[in-house]
């Protein structure tokens, strides 16, 4: 069964890469740029994860990842942080406020499809 996942970040051509990425092992993929819509398509298309990019314009990735896990209808969806900071603290934080996993965005194409499979199906 394909999953759904949503990925959010404000570099549109970083957004292609990941998507084409996860297209290619029969993911479903929405792209997101604007941090204050991830909400409302989370509630839409129910995701079976979101890839969340911490370092995002006018919403910190931590604020939305502090309402997505504090929302009903939301909380249960992995949330595996995207970003470029690969800090220590930044990584517990982002774990202590609910997400599943983190990912830097400089990992490779294997990385990414098999970290996103494990936290997409359950496995981990």
């Amino acid at each position: 069964m394909k999953k759904r996942i949503l990925i959010v970040d404000d570099d549109p051509d970083l957004l292609a890469t990941v998507k084409e990425r996860l297209n290619v092992h029969d993911f479903i993929c929405s792209t997101l740029s604007a941090p204050e819509k991830v909400l409302e398509r989370a509630i839409k298309w129910r995701p079976d994860l979101i890839l969340l990019d911490l370092g995002l314009p006018a919403i910190s990735g931590f604020g939305i990842l502090r309402e997505l896990k504090y929302h009903p209808k939301l909380a249960r969806i992995p949330v595996v942080i995207f970003s470029g900071n690969s800090d220590a603290e930044v990584v517990r934080e982002g774990l202590e406020l609910g997400a599943t996993g983190y990912l830097n965005k400089t990992c490779g194409a294997r990385e990414l499809v098999t970290t996103i499979s494990q936290y997409a199906f359950g496995a981990a």
